[in-house]
């Protein structure tokens, strides 16, 4: 059997999952993937980061100035 040329490597499909994942983060500034593979090429689990606890957001919204307050809360 030859390899066929449209087919990704292995390589570049797990970057391809890294960057899908980091398009789920909430902070505008570092979007962030990750994909954690074995040796057998199987994904181990996949992430991305989000917008830091107890921090003030603002941003506009067309004329609107919107402010937010993150505060972090314990889970149960």
């Amino acid at each position: 059997m030859t390899k066929q040329d449209n087919i990704l490597s292995w390589d570049e499909y797990f970057m391809g999952l890294a960057h899908l994942s980091a398009l789920r983060s909430k902070d505008p500034n570092t979007k962030v993937g990750a994909a954690i593979v074995d040796d057998n090429h199987r994904v181990v689990s996949v992430g991305y980061n989000g917008f830091q606890r107890d921090v003030l957001m603002k941003f506009s919204l067309g004329d609107v100035m919107v402010i937010l307050w993150i505060l972090s809360m314990p889970l149960l």
